[in-house]
């Protein structure tokens, strides 16, 4: 069974993270835009609808843990 080390857990939470908040805030960017745009998938939409919040909450949970020592 593969272990994982105290840091590497530290630091796989944080790539999780980041990679989370960075797809919260930039997952609209296209929508945003102005211009012809075809718009998203209804599926996609949804999607990001219901869980943007949960997972940004998720992610500054994240970073804003206080260390286990």
């Amino acid at each position: 069974m593969l272990q994982i080390t105290p840091l590497g857990k530290v630091l796989l939470g944080w790539c999780i993270a980041f990679i989370t908040g960075v797809a919260v805030v930039f997952g609209m960017y296209n929508y945003n835009q102005l211009g012809d745009f075809p718009g998203y998938h209804w599926a996609a939409s949804i999607f990001y609808a219901g869980l943007h919040r949960f997972a940004w909450g998720v992610a500054l949970a994240w970073v804003g843990r206080e260390p286990s020592t």
